[in-house]
């Protein structure tokens, strides 16, 4: 008898070292390694918060139910697997890293140089849009859902683009480049265009691109073409939301710094005044 599909926990050696190591280090490096070495501060619940979640997110997106929706019934499945992995765990890992864990690897050499420099602005959504959209050719994307260790590989490299594509936005630590608001703006802006475009053209394609799907059973009464356009827009809308609220974020930043700005300015501008108002008094 068939296991429900409710109970198929992906329990990937592999996936489940990655995820201790992952966590063992941050805890071990704002831990002992920050006593020991005298790093900073100790960090934040907040900060403790949110790498846990995000530590939790990648669990629920790796080793639950979703991983064998995804490799062998959804494409929707697997697409809400691949914006987990892509949009929402980097965020959450790099919000929960605090500044002084990787501040000795900005100081000085090669990482500070590469990513200090407006190129690795082009590199971060190139690398991003064309690993993604690699991933989406039929002849790549059978394979790494039918075979773990390619699937392994997949997941992996998702989670490094995510966090590739989203360090200009959100750099957590305090010695590197950090782009001003308007730059931040127009990265966002551009960096999603050539993904839309795609999944707005595999909407409107007429027959799924995907034989791995042609044949399995067909769940919650979804036909194979309709959960192909479900996934095409759980692969589009949720990024493009949050995209829209961190655009928002940033905008009203910029917008303040602005102001505070001009705020400054006034109050030297008044300063000036009074002392030359004050000067023939004094003479």
């Amino acid at each position: 008898m068939d296991t429900p599909l409710w109970l198929q926990w992906h329990f990937d050696p592999g996936v489940l070292l990655f995820l201790a190591a992952l966590c063992g280090g941050y805890f071990w490096g704002i831990g002992p390694l920050r006593r020991r070495a005298q790093l900073g501060e100790p960090a934040t619940r907040r900060q403790i918060l949110l790498f846990s979640s995000a530590i939790a997110l990648l669990l629920l997106t790796l080793i639950s139910p979703l991983d064998a929706l995804g490799n062998s019934y959804l494409f929707s499945a697997h697409m809400t697997q691949v914006v987990l992995l892509t949009t929402f765990c980097p965020p959450l890992l790099l919000l929960g890293l605090p500044d002084w864990l990787l501040s000795p690897l900005f100081q000085a050499g090669p990482l500070r140089r590469i990513m200090g420099g407006v190129p690795f602005l082009f590199f971060a959504t190139l690398v991003f849009n064309a690993v993604f959209l690699l991933w989406l050719i039929p002849g790549l994307y059978d394979p790494a859902v039918q075979y773990a260790p390619l699937h392994d590989l997949q997941n992996l490299i998702f989670l490094l683009i995510g966090i590739i594509n989203w360090w200009p936005l959100i750099t957590p630590v305090r010695n590197a480049r950090h782009w001003a608001h308007p730059i931040q703006l127009l990265y966002l802006f551009l960096d999603g265009i050539p993904l839309g475009l795609v999944c707005v053209t595999l909407f409107f394609v007429d027959h799924p691109l995907y034989p791995v799907y042609n044949s399995a059973p067909r769940l919650f009464g979804i036909s194979t073409l309709a959960d192909f356009q479900l996934g095409s827009i759980i692969l589009y809308v949720p990024g493009l939301f949050l995209d829209i609220v961190v655009l928002s974020i940033i905008f009203f930043k910029w917008l303040a710094r602005q102001e505070e700005e001009a705020q400054r300015r006034e109050e030297a501008e008044d300063a000036e005044r009074a002392r030359h108002e004050q000067a023939p008094k004094l003479a």
